[in-house]
C-alpha cells in the first residue's frame, strides 16, 4: 500500500514540474517558428544595414556564415580596394585610373545595390514576362546603389535578394497565421531562372540568346555550376572562392580543369596540351581571369617543361573600352576564350626529356582583373593528372 502511495505522490511531482517548464518550451518554440514577425516592426526597419543582417543571423547561421565566405558579402570591400589599388604608386596606369575614378559610382549599382526586389527587379514579381521583354532592351542595366556609405559595406547582402520592403522573400517558409511572409512566395517562382543573375552580369547573359538565358530553368541555372555544395550536395551560399569546409564539393567550375588533356609528341622533347572544353557553356565574363599553370613532371616531381594558358575576354573587351579610356588598351596579356564550337585548342609545349614525364599538375589560379598583376591572383585548386607514354 505504501509502494502505491510513493508512486502516486511521485507521479503527481513529475506532472507538476512538466505543467512548470512546458510553457517555457512553448515559448522557445513559438519564437522560433514565428521568427520572422520583426521584419515588419519598426523595430527592424531602424536599424542599420549590418543590424539588419544580424537579425537574419540569429536563425540562419548556416547561410550567413556561408555568405561571409563568398565574394558577394565583400564585393564593395574589393570595389574599394580595386579603386585604391589604382590610385598608388604600385599601378601606373593613369587612363585606367582616371576611368576608375569617374566611373565609381556607377560601379558601386553592382557592388552594394539596393534591395533588387524593392527597386530594380519590383515589377518582375507579378509581371515576370513583361519585365523581361523589357530588360533585355536596355544597354547596361544597372541597379541602384545604396546612398550611405556605412550601409555599403556589407556589399550583397541576405536583404539585396530577399527583401522587397515590406516582407522577406523565402523559397523555403512554413506558413503561419501568425507570419509576415505573405502567402505568394515571390521566390518560388523567380528562382527557377537567372532572373536575379542578370543585372550585374548581363555581360555572359547577352553572348547567348539573353531572353533564353534568363528563363533557363533546371540543369542549366547558374547557380548550378557557380555555387559549392556541402557533403550531401545541397547548394550553399558561396561561389566557388576559398572556404575552409575540408568537406564542401567544389563547385563544377573546377571541371574546366579535367578539360585540359596532356600528351608527349613522337620528338621526346615537344609536348601538346588539348583544351576541349565540356564545362564552360557561354563566353567568359569581361574582367576576369582564370590563369592554368601547367607543369609536366618526373616521377621525382622534377619539372620537365611548363606552360601559362590564360582565358580571358581580353581580345573582345579591350574594343570595348578603347575609346572610354581615351584609345587606349588594357593591360595584361591576351588569353583565350572559351572555345564553345566544339573545335578544341592546343598549346605545344617543350620538354627537357619527355621519356621521364609522369605526372601533368595543373594550377588554377583567379584574378578578379586580367589587366592586374598576376601577384593578386588566388590559388584556388591544384591537381594532378598520370601520364601514359
Amino acid at each position: 500500500m505504501t509502494s502505491k502511495k510513493n508512486h502516486i505522490i511521485s507521479f503527481l511531482i513529475f506532472f507538476s514540474l512538466i505543467s512548470i517548464i512546458s510553457p517555457f518550451f512553448q515559448c522557445s518554440q513559438l519564437t522560433n517558428t514565428e521568427y520572422h514577425n520583426f521584419v515588419a516592426t519598426n523595430e527592424f526597419k531602424n536599424l542599420i544595414r549590418e543590424e539588419k543582417i544580424s537579425k537574419c543571423a540569429t536563425c540562419h547561421q548556416k547561410e550567413y556564415e556561408n555568405e561571409l565566405k563568398g565574394p558577394h558579402t565583400s564585393a564593395y570591400q574589393k570595389l574599394l580596394e580595386h579603386k585604391s589599388f589604382v590610385n598608388s604608386n604600385k599601378y601606373q596606369c593613369v587612363y585606367y585610373t582616371n576611368e576608375v575614378n569617374k566611373s565609381f559610382d556607377n560601379c558601386t549599382g553592382c557592388h552594394a545595390p539596393q534591395n533588387l526586389y524593392e527597386t530594380f527587379l519590383f515589377d518582375s514579381i507579378n509581371k515576370q514576362d513583361e519585365f523581361i521583354t523589357k530588360l533585355i532592351q536596355i544597354g547596361h542595366p544597372r541597379p541602384n546603389a545604396r546612398t550611405q556609405e556605412v550601409e555599403r559595406f556589407t556589399g550583397i547582402d541576405c536583404l539585396s535578394c530577399h527583401f522587397d520592403g515590406k516582407n522577406i522573400i523565402s523559397l523555403n517558409h512554413k506558413k503561419l497565421k501568425s507570419d509576415s511572409i505573405p502567402e505568394f512566395q515571390t521566390l518560388q517562382t523567380i528562382t527557377k531562372n537567372n532572373l536575379v543573375c542578370y543585372p550585374c552580369h548581363f555581360d555572359v547573359f547577352k553572348t547567348i540568346n539573353p531572353e533564353i538565358a534568363i528563363r533557363r530553368t533546371g540543369s542549366v541555372l547558374c547557380t548550378n555550376c557557380h555555387q559549392e555544395r556541402n557533403n550531401i550536395g545541397e547548394g550553399t551560399h558561396y561561389y566557388y572562392w576559398q572556404h575552409d569546409e575540408p568537406e564542401k564539393i567544389n563547385s563544377k567550375l573546377f571541371l574546366v580543369m579535367d578539360d585540359f588533356h596532356f600528351s608527349v609528341l613522337s620528338s621526346k622533347i615537344k609536348g601538346e596540351i588539348i583544351w576541349d572544353n565540356t564545362t564552360i557553356p557561354h563566353k567568359i565574363s569581361p574582367g576576369p581571369e582564370m590563369i592554368m599553370k601547367c607543369e609536366v613532371l618526373d616521377e621525382d616531381s622534377n619539372l620537365l617543361g611548363s606552360k601559362i594558358i590564360r582565358i580571358n575576354k581580353k581580345k573582345d573587351f579591350d574594343k570595348e573600352m578603347y575609346e572610354p579610356l581615351g584609345k587606349n588598351l588594357l593591360l595584361g596579356e591576351v588569353g583565350d576564350d572559351a572555345p564553345l564550337n566544339g573545335i578544341p585548342i592546343k598549346y605545344d609545349v617543350d620538354l627537357s626529356d619527355g621519356i621521364r614525364a609522369k605526372i601533368f599538375k595543373i594550377s588554377l589560379i583567379h584574378k578578379s582583373q586580367y589587366w592586374f598583376p598576376d601577384s593578386l591572383g588566388v590559388l584556388s585548386a591544384v591537381r594532378f593528372y598520370p601520364i601514359n607514354n
